[in-house]
């Protein structure tokens, strides 16, 4: 089940790899994945479709038979916004910084070109340290080299946490983690990144688009959407869904609270 989470180094993949490597490929082996939200796009889709060795696919949508029945009417509106010129660059930045730590991480083999290329904060940091920390190819490395590159990627890591919560709506939750990565006592790779200038560069920026108050433009859409939907005399539940826990603080905040039509929690 979940099959759409079947990319890079998830658990599903890891442990399909081993069973086909069991089992030899074209072996006895027959997998059945499900999934509500196979993907985006059929780029996606295919990544799962080929993750998985997926030879045959049934689709079922909401326009069959056999589903019609169970479904109430809806109305899907895509709305593509445009990111903040600052909130952009500093996007930007962030990852520039990150990009030559990234390419000595590839070069030791403490992360796959997958993870060089699509680089999580998640994997970065609480994945890829464990796994290469414990990898027979690194057998022969020193421990101080394989120290410092441990460093590096919960380092890295972090910083595209915060890369990917500012992306998708947490300008103050980004900015205070920011914050407190030039807090306590600074060594090796985050010294480096605390001090050079575009950091701050990209701190006082950001800083001073809170400072006026400006929100993310999927925050200042929301609230124009709750605020005309509520207005209108609609009576109904609201469910929104943030990329990340730190972004419901925004979610909250756009949530109209005009008697009983809503309220900010």
């Amino acid at each position: 089940d979940e099959a759409h989470r079947a990319s890079g180094n998830h658990a599903i993949c890891k442990a399909l790899e081993q069973l086909v490597q069991h089992h030899g490929e074209g072996g006895s082996l027959r997998v059945l994945a499900l999934s509500a939200t196979p993907g985006s796009d059929e780029k996606a889709c295919q990544k799962v479709v080929s993750k998985l060795y997926v030879s045959h696919l049934e689709v079922r949508t909401d326009q069959d038979q056999e589903i019609k029945q169970f479904m109430n009417h809806r109305t899907i509106d895509v709305i593509n916004l445009e990111q903040l010129p600052v909130i952009r660059a500093a996007l930007k930045g962030l990852a520039e910084m990150c990009k030559p730590h990234l390419n000595i991480l590839l070069a030791k083999h403490a992360i796959n070109p997958y993870e060089h290329d699509h680089p999580s904060g998640y994997i970065l940091s609480s994945v890829a340290p464990g796994r290469f920390s414990t990898s027979a190819d690194h057998r022969d490395m020193g421990t101080k080299e394989k120290s410092e590159l441990i460093s590096k990627m919960h380092t890295v890591g972090e910083m595209y946490r915060i890369h990917t919560e500012l992306d998708r709506l947490g300008l103050r939750s980004a900015l205070k983690k920011l914050r407190h990565m030039t807090e306590g006592k600074l060594f090796g790779l985050k010294y480096s990144i605390v001090h050079n200038p575009e950091f701050e560069k990209i701190v006082v920026s950001l800083q001073e688009l809170a400072d006026r108050g400006e929100k993310h433009p999927k925050i200042k859409r929301l609230e124009l959407l709750l605020t005309e939907h509520f207005s209108s005399g609609n009576c109904s539940a609201l469910d929104a869904f943030p990329g990340n826990r730190s972004a419901s603080d925004g979610f909250s905040a756009a949530a109209p609270d005009n008697g009983p039509h809503g309220g900010g929690s």
